[in-house]
């Protein structure tokens, strides 16, 4: 069959899928880390499905919280504070680094200051 005709065809088949409100798809993880996307001929499974679904989880490989006695990966029901966190662990282990290149740069614009100071002046 030719592409427009298989387009003519389905075109009257409803078909539903689950979305996020960035209209995204949600995915469901399946067998051997992979993930699964439904689609459904029918609303009221599309709906069943958004009943069944708890609250997405996010987590981040690597962002792991650790005490004396036990290490466990924390989970978030956003992304967004996800993002947050991951932001402040980076900060928080590079913060030498980041402290060592602010105090470079603040001389660098002391000293620039001086000079330019310095040829106004004379």
């Amino acid at each position: 069959m030719a592409k427009d005709e298989v387009k003519a065809r389905l075109a009257p088949i409803p078909v539903f899928t689950v979305a996020n409100p960035k209209n995204e798809f949600v995915l469901v993880a399946g067998e051997n880390n992979t993930q699964l996307g439904f689609f459904f001929f029918k609303r009221s499974d599309a709906e069943a499905i958004v009943e069944k679904a708890g609250v997405p989880v996010f987590q981040a490989e690597g962002l792991t919280v650790t005490t004396q006695e036990v290490s466990y990966v924390p989970l978030f029901l956003a992304k967004e504070d996800l993002d947050i966190a991951v932001q402040g662990a980076y900060k928080l282990r590079n913060a030498p680094q980041i402290k060592l290149l602010k105090d470079k740069a603040s001389k660098l614009e002391e000293d620039y200051n001086q000079c330019n100071s310095g040829l106004y002046t004379a």
